[in-house]
């Protein structure tokens, strides 16, 4: 005999529906049609209906259960009615791009199409076995300090710059109090070639934007010192030359704007051969060079000596977020552990890890197109992905029926 694995179900009542406060700006967000509230009490006849159209068109790939065939493919069974018809009716309209869902799906009409959404949400949802073994590390991984693993894309910049970015060898600058996208300027000019320094060039071809934007953020975070080296030039002088300077690096040095360097507290030799490079081409800029025009060498000097003698101020960046964090923000549309009861949002839980990781990341790049999923995946890492899509996959799924409430004349 076929033994059946019960799910637990959550009954919504429909006398007040707060599906009306979602966020705007995404096809999720637009309010329930009577024809899709129809839908959520469907007959068996749609039901049947709907598998078979299921059969002809979807089972190939999706499995005629609503499991899929591949993991990078999402299940189906028992995801919500309206999620799942609004998604059909973007492939057919080109919304979304996947020529096999297109073509599948080109030929029906949107009844077709939503009581193919309401068979496979009549089914029980599929439970993912195969990652809940490891629940105990993906639960633990949820609230890992997110810098944790960038600190260690920062350890060959250790040596010079020191380990927590502020230099302590003559010439090395400090890498605290710059601003994410500063840091991102600069190291992408070093592996582009625009700055010239075979150390950096060898250094920074390894990585990638995304590790660079995290090591960014991981100097713009930590507390910074000023230069411990002792500046030859007169710091009086300095003062007097850098007023023409504080329009773009502040009186003092320090700086609000993303892409100015912070110069308070840098190193003196650093601060000079930089005013150097400036002014000979080797860095290609025209306000610095057109700045640098009619220094001495002992201005230079001066220069140095003021800045290297102000206190650099820590940039106001936000710390970013753990998983669990990140996940008390899905819980909004998606439901507590992925099992949203709006029928407009998708569940996740037990959902195919591979399918979320994808997902997430084509919401991020823009590929996939949601207003509001693109402004929350855009900040993730990839390390934040990862987590979460492993923490949904293990979730228990919850089937929902919905029902009307009786109203009070």
């Amino acid at each position: 005999m076929k033994r059946h694995r019960l799910f637990p179900i959550l009954a919504i009542s429909l006398l007040y529906a707060p599906w009306v406060l979602a966020q705007s700006g995404s096809v999720s967000s637009e309010p329930i049609s009577a024809k899709e509230r129809a839908a959520l009490f469907p007959s068996q006849e749609r039901i049947e209906e709907g598998k078979s159209l299921a059969e002809n068109s979807c089972a190939q790939c999706h499995g005629i259960d609503g499991i899929s065939i591949s993991d990078e493919l999402p299940s189906l069974a028992g995801q919500r009615i309206v999620y799942l018809y609004r998604e059909l009716i973007s492939y057919q309209q080109g919304r979304r791009s996947n020529l096999a869902m297109r073509e599948a799906v080109a030929y029906l009409d949107s009844e077709a199409l939503l009581n193919t959404a309401i068979y496979y949400a009549s089914l029980p949802p599929p439970r993912n076995t195969e990652r809940v073994a490891d629940a105990e590390a993906i639960l633990a991984a949820m609230d890992d300090d997110p810098m944790v693993a960038v600190k260690s894309a920062t350890t060959g910049c250790g040596s010079c710059h020191g380990a927590d970015g502020n230099a302590r060898i003559p010439g090395m600058p400090n890498l605290t109090a710059q601003s994410p996208e500063f840091f991102i300027t600069v190291m992408s000019e070093y592996r582009s070639g625009e700055r010239l320094h075979n150390m950096m060039q060898t250094l920074s071809a390894s990585l990638d934007d995304e590790t660079l934007a995290n090591m960014g953020l991981y100097y713009a975070l930590q507390e910074p010192a000023p230069t411990q080296q002792t500046a030859s030039g007169h710091a009086e002088n300095g003062a007097r030359l850098a007023e023409s300077c504080s329009s773009c690096h502040g009186v003092d040095g320090n700086v609000t704007a993303e892409g100015t360097p912070t110069l308070a507290g840098q190193d003196p030799i650093y601060f000079v051969q930089s005013l150097k490079a400036y002014g000979d081409g080797q860095r290609d800029h025209e306000p610095m060079k057109g700045a640098v025009e009619g220094l001495s060498e002992s201005d230079m000097q001066d220069l140095a000596a003021f800045y290297a003698a102000r206190t650099p101020q820590p940039r106001v960046v936000r710390k970013p977020l753990t998983a669990r964090e990140w996940m008390a923000r899905c819980d909004r549309c998606h439901g507590v552990d992925g099992n949203s009861t709006d029928p407009r949002h998708s569940r996740l839980s037990a959902q195919n890890e591979t399918y979320l990781v994808k997902a997430l990341q084509a919401y991020a790049s823009g590929e996939r197109q949601d207003s509001v999923m693109h402004a929350m995946s855009a900040p993730l890492s990839r390390g934040i992905i990862e987590r979460l899509a492993a923490y949904y996959t293990i979730q228990e799924p919850t089937s929902v029926v919905y029902f009307e409430a009786p109203c009070a004349d």
